[in-house]
């Protein structure tokens, strides 16, 4: 799966698209084939069945205890970016961007490089099962 240049568009809603949770998936194998150890998930509302957003798929890059350079290693050497704009995230907690072309249509990815097990992993899981669950 090759990584693209990303590129930024105004946000606008867009209707759910099985595609992006089929693509994520492939994104979450590739990366992990890279470096076992880490651990991918689809998560935001692209990972949520019927649940229209802003159509970006967000991935959480889950590292293990010391494994952050390792983690942003792995995403760059992909092909993923740095983080541009006014307010990116620090690089002790670095979100990297790319994107896919899937049947001729763009794909933008939000990958969030977290620690596995930390307070925000947590806050996320928590939050992503209340949604879910307000949904059905």
């Amino acid at each position: 799966m090759r990584i693209l240049t990303y590129f930024s568009m105004p946000a606008e809603f867009r209707v759910y698209d099985l595609e992006a949770a089929e693509i994520a998936g492939l994104l979450c194998t590739t990366i992990q084939g890279v470096e076992p150890r880490l651990l991918v998930e689809h998560v935001g509302s692209t990972s949520v069945p019927g649940c229209g957003g802003k159509g970006i798929i967000d991935l959480a890059v889950l590292y293990p205890e010391g494994r952050l350079t390792r983690a942003r290693t792995v995403l760059d050497g992909l092909g993923f970016q740095k983080q541009s704009g006014p307010e990116p995230f620090p690089e002790d907690r670095p979100m990297r961007v790319g994107c896919v072309e899937h049947q001729g249509r763009p794909f933008r990815i939000h990958a969030h490089v977290i620690a596995l097990d930390s307070e925000e992993h947590g806050e996320l899981v928590c939050s992503e099962k209340h949604f879910v669950a307000i949904q059905h």
